[in-house]
């Protein structure tokens, strides 16, 4: 992507394999369950905790993935309305409110995790740690694209691809990908 450097784009991409190979998995353990419990004489209790970690870790993950693409959801209304001058402050508090957020997820991530440190999974007895500990890692990984878009668009005043150039360079960096693989 244009937006993108060589070290982002290759970052995204590791994010979406591992997306790709976590939601593969939850497929998977999912037939299981349903194997196990409708044809299979037991049900195999693992499987519960195992695709709710994947679920955690998907929908985190998928939320860092978005935002590195700019694939999130924006409403500018309000800032588009506003006269020019008062866009480029409004702006800013929207990055600075942003970063605010991903502040507060990082520090009640990590204060989390001393609480659920003594606490395993009931089947696999896998530490609670494991599960919560995608909430801080995805808070510092989302807080440097955040601060990325308010060094970029905020500071420098660089505007940002439009919805069709977005789509058209995606379309691109799948034909690449599809190339690389093949």
């Amino acid at each position: 992507m244009k937006t993108m450097g060589k070290l982002e784009k290759g970052f995204v991409k590791i994010v979406e394999i591992i997306l790709a190979i976590a939601f593969a998995a939850m497929i998977i353990v999912v037939a299981v369950q349903v194997l196990a419990r409708y044809v299979l004489p037991g049900a195999a209790t693992w499987t519960d905790e195992v695709v709710r970690m994947l679920l955690a870790y998907v929908t985190f993950l998928g939320a860092v993935a978005l935002y590195a693409g700019r694939g999130h959801i924006a409403v500018t209304n309000f800032i588009d309305m506003a006269p020019k001058p008062l866009r480029r402050v409004m702006l800013i508090l929207c990055y600075l409110a942003q970063i605010a957020f991903c502040g507060i997820v990082i520090y009640a991530g990590f204060a989390y995790l001393p609480v659920v440190q003594a606490r395993n999974t009931t089947v696999l007895h896998i530490s609670f740690v494991v599960l919560y500990a995608i909430i801080p890692i995805t808070g510092i990984l989302t807080l440097v694209f955040v601060i990325r878009d308010f060094i970029l668009e905020g500071i420098l005043g660089r505007k940002f691809e439009s919805e069709s150039e977005i789509v058209k360079t995606a379309i691109e960096d799948v034909n690449e990908t599809k190339e690389e693989l093949l």
